[in-house]
């Protein structure tokens, strides 16, 4: 499930997706073409952080799981332009 798009330097952007059968956070940097360069993963209790924890029940279901996501990124919990840290 995407989360955003951010553009990078170089030419490159990061695609931040939710995988809801991992529980993961994951980022895939790729290049122009499209071609992945790089991948990194948190786990959702990482980037969440107590939030995570305070949605009891919810944490199990994946379009919860987005909202709160997505909700985070437009408020600017989420790091842009800094793949590594999902």
């Amino acid at each position: 499930m995407s989360i955003d798009l951010h553009e990078l330097p170089g030419g490159t952007f990061a695609f931040r997706f939710y995988d809801g059968d991992d529980r993961r956070i994951v980022v895939l940097v790729c290049d122009a073409e499209g071609g992945i360069l790089e991948e990194y993963r948190a786990h959702i209790a990482e980037w969440l952080g107590e939030l995570y924890y305070e949605t009891g029940a919810l944490a199990y279901d994946a379009d919860a799981m987005l909202h709160l996501l997505r909700k985070k990124s437009e408020e600017g919990g989420a790091s842009s332009g800094e793949a590594d840290r999902c």
